[in-house]
């Protein structure tokens, strides 16, 4: 049946404050975009925020202790040592079923995942769900890396999400991923600015102009949007993109005295199998392989429309594919594969492929691309906890 998953759509601007936060540790950190998603959603059974990371072999998995989860499967706090017991979801379901309800999809539900997976595989959630009597879970994944933030609430009934619901949630996503991006070593202090846009301390190329305005203009263009007449309105969620220029992200810091900052920082290049695309290029293609449309692209780095365009075309040229749409493809299969062919690998891209090749027995790029979608069925999915 159709639900009405979002409680409130003012409270948008909540749960990015929290995402984009900065000055406490982890667990702080999760447990404030719980409580600012507890305002946004209709989650009869809580929030659980975790974060999650893919090994070879498993996940391991951080959580906070939440706010109102009544129906926790009780994971360890931010910092605890991993799981080794069969105590929770996380721990008992298949690699696969695991990497088909984290890996790929932004938002969706658990009978969406479910549906999806190839015949055979086991799927333990529905066992999970039925022994605390819910049915339906929500889940969106927002991902940083090799880490994902994942948010899910267990439903009573089966969900269906409506388009402009899964929109809404998606740039939510988006930006749970680029916080979590922010907290990462890989994430490089550039600039400190005053919420008026004056620009405090810079290093590198954000002390040339051309580069910097960017990123000044954004910070007053939040603050706008984080104004009381319009953080309520749908334009506030629109004016706060999660990137600047595929680049820079911005986390807010408070001083002990009250007075507020934005710290800009250099986000990880991300997809590093694909070592001869551009930072900005291997973002676009990681989005665009992971089912991400072009418009919330787009939003996501915050560059224009065309830029998303161009850097597919620019993507498809240096892989050797013939169209944009091969090289998304090529590239969703390289995802597939990123735990085997490894985050930090040396090979080139042609050798990344060929490899490819070999594993799936096809002759050509163009004949993995037309066997893709069949192995991707097990990987388009949602979360639950």
């Amino acid at each position: 049946m159709s639900k009405n998953v979002i409680r409130s759509r003012s409270a948008a601007l909540g749960v990015l404050e929290a995402a984009h936060a900065s000055g406490s540790d982890a667990a702080d950190w999760l447990e404030g975009i719980g409580r600012a998603l507890e305002g946004m959603l209709h989650a009869p059974t809580g929030v659980a925020v975790v974060i999650l990371e893919r090994l070879s072999d498993r996940y391991r998995v951080w959580r906070a202790e939440g706010t109102d989860l009544r129906c926790s499967l009780r994971l360890p706090r931010v910092g605890a040592a991993e799981y080794e017991d069969a105590a929770g979801l996380v721990e008992v379901m298949p690699l696969l079923a695991s990497d088909a309800y984290y890996q790929r999809a932004l938002v969706g539900t658990r009978a969406e995942v479910h549906a999806r997976l190839e015949v055979g595989t086991d799927d333990p959630s529905e066992a999970v769900l039925s022994s605390i009597g819910m049915q339906d879970a929500l889940g969106v994944n927002g991902r940083a890396g090799c880490q994902v933030i994942n948010v899910s609430s267990a439903f009573k009934e089966r969900l269906l999400v409506s388009a402009a619901d899964r929109q809404f949630l998606s740039q939510i996503a988006l930006h749970l991923g680029t916080g979590l991006a922010l907290r990462q070593d890989a994430a490089t202090k550039v600039a400190v600015i005053n919420p008026d846009g004056r620009l405090i301390h810079a290093v590198g190329a954000v002390r040339e102009r051309a580069v910097v305005e960017p990123i000044v203009r954004h910070v007053r263009a939040i603050e706008r949007a984080r104004s009381r007449r319009r953080r309520g309105s749908p334009e506030a969620l629109e004016a706060w993109r999660a990137l600047v220029d595929g680049r820079w992200g911005l986390a807010e810091h408070v001083d002990s005295d009250g007075s507020r900052h934005y710290v800009a920082l250099e986000t990880a290049a991300g997809f590093s199998p694909l070592r001869a695309l551009s930072s900005v290029e291997a973002k676009v293609l990681e989005l665009s392989a992971r089912g991400v449309s072009g418009k919330l692209v787009s939003y996501a780095l915050g560059i224009s429309a065309g830029r998303v365009s161009q850097s597919l075309q620019s993507c498809a040229l240096k892989i050797g594919c013939a169209t944009r749409t091969e090289v998304v493809r090529v590239a969703a299969a390289l995802l597939d594969q990123r735990s085997e062919l490894g985050a930090s690998s040396q090979h080139t891209v042609a050798n990344q492929v060929a490899s490819l090749l070999r594993k799936f027995e096809v002759p050509s790029r163009r004949a993995l691309v037309s066997s893709a979608p069949t192995r991707q069925r097990a990987r388009n999915g949602v979360t639950l906890l």
